[in-house]
């Protein structure tokens, strides 16, 4: 019975992500149930892991970005696609089974655990949300972090005008693509209402944040510009620059101290929510 109640979530969950994220995104990245996701097989028929969601099964069993996966279950996997040790993996977590990863790590060759997570539909629906939401918020923080070293070249004189122009110009598309990619998100269904209500608080300061990287870029552009040409009132645009991308990093971790309060309604369901996030 226990067996078919975890089938059955996982075909929900699985279902769940197909409608929460667009066929343009999915086709080039797509979530899994275990919780990480793994480049292509490398020379040597290993498998690196590029991306691991925080509170999932890879997460909890130690697997980091940059490890190696060597083995599955102690079998060889060197003649399987990505997509096809996914699918295993989300097949046997899905059902409610464990499965060992041979691991090559920094620190050397190590085993991990997955085991499935033990959550109530309410609380994977929950988890979906975040998962999607955390996928867009790492392309975000990419897209911030290529802006700002722009700003950087831009201040220490190593780029063009024209060719920094046409960079910030593609930037600000890139961080209002992400603002609109997440205010599209929908909300997780059949949750208690406090849950609802900390998901949308949880959307709303990550959109609050990419709309503050939008205004930052227009504050860095208009210093850069400055410096290309009369320098009038230089000083004002790099403090307004400043003040601007100060402001934009100081809404990210408001998004990130509501993104620990859904964490930890997932990680500890028994325990109150109010009392939850008072403890943040």
């Amino acid at each position: 019975m226990k067996s078919s109640r975890n089938i059955l979530l996982s075909l929900l969950v699985l279902s769940m992500i197909c409608f929460l994220v667009p066929g343009r995104v999915q086709a080039e990245m797509s979530l899994s149930i275990s919780g990480m996701e793994l480049g292509k097989v490398n020379e040597n028929g290993f498998f690196p892991v590029t991306r691991i969601y925080k509170g999932s099964p890879a997460d909890r069993a130690g697997i980091r970005e940059g490890d190696l996966i060597a083995e599955l279950d102690h079998a060889d996997i060197s003649v399987m696609e990505a997509q096809e040790v996914d699918r295993t993996l989300s097949s046997r977590l899905g059902s409610g089974e464990s499965s060992v990863l041979t691991l090559l790590t920094p620190h050397g060759k190590n085993l991990a655990w997955l085991k499935p997570l033990d959550l109530t539909l309410e609380q994977q629906n929950a988890m979906d949300f975040y998962q999607v939401l955390s996928m867009y918020s790492q392309t975000a923080d990419s897209q911030w972090k290529d802006l700002v070293d722009l700003f950087q070249e831009c201040v220490m004189g190593r780029v063009g005008m024209v060719e920094a122009e046409s960079d910030f110009s593609a930037l600000g598309q890139a961080l209002n693509q992400s603002r609109l990619d997440i205010a599209g998100i929908s909300l997780p269904s059949g949750v208690p209402a406090d849950v609802l209500v900390l998901c949308s608080d949880v959307k709303h300061q990550h959109v609050a944040t990419q709309m503050k990287r939008y205004g930052a870029k227009g504050k860095m552009l208009d210093y850069a510009q400055a410096r290309w040409g009369d320098g009038s009132f230089l000083d004002s645009r790099w403090e307004k620059a400043q003040k601007a991308k100060t402001s934009a990093e100081e809404e990210k971790r408001k998004a990130e101290f509501y993104s620990n309060r859904l964490l930890r309604y997932l990680e500890y369901p028994g325990e109150d929510l109010v009392a939850l996030m008072e403890d943040l």
